[in-house]
């Protein structure tokens, strides 16, 4: 701080004077009239030297002491000793005056400085000591003066009849002076203080009525943006209501669902689950944030229960918030989103039943009140009915478009008049769902479980369809193959119905342990993930088994499994028929062989020809290697006679 501002902020009075404040700015006050005097005297005395009016320099030591102490008097102010700081001052006033009578005799003016030491006691140090200053100087007057009576001091003698009166007169005017400043100072104090008091008591009140209006302005400010995030919200509900209210698409409503919550509510992450079939998994169908798809392609998802905000709410079916997402016991720390401070759930119930979970994360501590909750509410009502109607649409289109492969399949095997054409039917049918491969197993009527261990011959593979190729070897299984699928065959056997199996690896919670077992060695046989077992009958008779395969996990559909069933029933009949067909044909055949066969022979006279062209005809009739006729001598020479 410059010295000028130094010395104004002293000389300032401070806004509540009371007691050693006081008393310090007064102190501060005098420091600064006796600087400049003393200031001022050195001057002047510096000025007479260099003129040779007076022959030393003892007046400007005398000068530097007294600033010195000067100097000592403000330090002590300074250190809340004013009472000090003041006797200090006043005793050295008092020494600096006698010194100069000392020099120049009593009947000086500069007696009166006695009276300004007794003042600056009584200001500073209280009416004690300044009583004790002017007993000092009166005792000191007086000595100088029988000192310069006596000629003891080298100066003009004054008479004592002048110095007796001068000496009371000095000590009434003293005396005066000080019970005046005792007198009127207590009042002025008095004054002082009420007039503090009275200033402090405005300034606390302006202070109160400061804080007052904060607190009011502030409360209009939160009351004003509370309206306006209702009204922002208000629109950005409406918006998104109108945006869902146009698409019934499933996976295009769920995208645009996300991308309009996040954007309208400036959230860091909105992820939409839906709740699968069983009631017991949450699975992530839609998200908006980078790390919510990098989630989507992991397939994430949340099991029903206390593990997570998303699975308390599907146990709950109530709404969940997490100011602080470190604090909440039931927050899922999610590596996919390490920025998430506060989190926010709703439960998604359309018609009574809870259908999803709309997930809202900020990276904002308490970034939820319950404006927004409330048009989160909102919101979620409305997604749950468009989630829902979409739904709805979907299985409807599902089931239209099911129906035409039906359709096709139906008369495909209608039409198809051999057993090749319904095995191409049916695997047709089955590649729109991608397996990474498809095939059938047949095998004749003679076998079943007991005997299959025995009649590997009897198990060859009819039809074999794999991603970029579809081929019917009609070929039997060599021994590493039947031994490979030696389990699937065998488990066909004690299949009633068609067998879909999801995850080979979920198998433990969802079937009893026996059967477990089985299935474990089929999966690990086949080398799929997910496996659909069709078996073939025709009546009672088990004659193959359909085999789809997939090398990943794949969750069969309702339309698959409807299918499934579907072909179970359909292809044993389509190759029962065909089966009729093919024998009916053959019996036709036989029969105008064996019509062509008797006319030729009738029109054969010798004998002998006709039995060599019956034999020929009879090993082309049946495929056999020789035919041996022989005749009955005795009907031949019989016949002869006769004839």
């Amino acid at each position: 701080m410059r010295v000028p501002e130094r010395i104004k902020a002293v000389l300032t009075p401070v806004d509540n004077i009371s007691g050693e404040d006081w008393r310090r700015y007064l102190l501060n006050i005098v420091l600064a009239l006796l600087a400049v005097t003393i200031a001022v005297y050195g001057l002047v005395f510096v000025v007479l030297f260099f003129l040779g009016v007076v022959d030393n320099i003892q007046g400007v030591v005398f000068d530097l002491l007294l600033l010195v102490i000067c100097g000592l008097a403000y330090w002590l102010g300074q250190k809340n000793q004013v009472q000090l700081a003041g006797q200090i001052l006043s005793l050295s006033l008092f020494g600096a005056v006698t010194m100069v009578l000392y020099r120049i005799g009593i009947g000086h003016l500069s007696a009166l400085i006695y009276i300004l030491a007794a003042v600056i006691a009584a200001l500073l140090s209280g009416v004690v000591s300044a009583l004790m200053i002017v007993a000092l100087s009166s005792v000191a007057y007086l000595v100088i003066g029988n000192m310069q009576s006596a000629g003891q001091l080298p100066y003009a003698v004054s008479s004592v009849a002048l110095m007796i009166p001068d000496t009371i007169s000095l000590v009434v005017s003293s005396v005066a002076v000080v019970l005046s400043i005792w007198i009127f100072g207590e009042r002025v104090n008095r004054i002082i203080q009420q007039y503090s008091e009275s200033e402090r008591q405005a300034s606390e009140l302006a202070e109160n009525l400061e804080v007052l209006v904060e607190e009011r302005t502030h409360a209009l400010q939160q009351a004003n943006s509370s309206f306006q995030r209702r009204a922002m919200y208000l629109e950005a509900s409406v918006q998104v209501s109108l945006t869902l209210a146009t698409l019934f698409e499933l996976d295009s409503l769920l995208d645009q669902a996300v991308n309009l919550i996040t954007h309208h509510f400036d959230f860091y992450h909105t992820g939409i689950f839906l709740i699968d079939e069983a009631g017991e998994w949450s699975i992530l169908q839609a998200a908006s944030s980078e790390g919510g798809r990098q989630m989507l392609a992991a397939g994430h998802r949340l099991r029903r229960g206390e593990d997570s905000m998303v699975g308390w709410v599907m146990l709950h079916r109530q709404a969940r918030i997490a100011s602080d997402v470190g604090e909440d016991a039931h927050h899922f720390a999610n590596p996919y989103l390490p920025a998430t401070r506060s989190e926010a759930t709703l439960p998604l119930i359309a018609a009574g039943r809870l259908i999803g979970v709309l997930d809202v994360q900020s990276t904002e501590e308490a970034a939820f009140d319950k404006d927004d909750i409330r048009a989160l509410e909102g919101m979620a009502g409305q997604l749950a009915v468009a989630i829902n109607n979409a739904k709805r649409l979907r299985g409807e289109a599902e089931m239209l478009e099911a129906a035409s492969p039906f359709y096709r399949l139906a008369r495909r095997l209608a039409t198809a008049g051999s057993e090749r054409d319904v095995y191409a039917a049916i695997l047709e049918t089955v590649r729109d769902y991608t397996p990474n491969r498809a095939f059938i197993l047949n095998f004749d009527r003679h076998v079943n479980k007991e005997n299959l261990s025995s009649v590997a011959g009897a198990v060859h593979i009819a039809a074999d369809m794999r991603p970029d190729e579809l081929i019917f070897p009609n070929r039997i299984l060599t021994p590493e193959e039947f031994e490979q699928q030696y389990s699937l065959l065998e488990l066909a056997f004690d299949l009633e119905d068609v067998l879909l199996i999801d995850d080979f690896a979920a198998l433990s919670s969802e079937v009893e342990p026996a059967l477990c077992a089985r299935l474990s060695k089929v999966g690990a046989a086949s080398g799929a993930h997910s496996l659909a077992l069709v078996p073939i009958h025709t009546g009672e008779y088990l004659i193959g088994i359909f085999i789809i395969s997939y090398y990943t996990v794949h969750t069969f559909s309702p339309i698959e499994q409807q299918l499934y069933r579907a072909l179970a029933d359909l292809v044993g009949v389509a190759l029962g028929r065909t089966q009729l067909v093919y024998e009916s044909q053959r019996r036709v055949e036989r029969e105008r062989q064996m019509r062509e066969f008797t006319e030729t022979l009738s029109r054969i006279p010798d004998l002998q020809v006709v039995m060599e062209q019956a034999a020929e005809a009879l090993q082309e009739l049946v495929l056999a290697d020789g035919v041996l006729i022989a005749l009955d001598p005795t009907l031949i020479e019989g016949e002869e006679e006769t004839v």
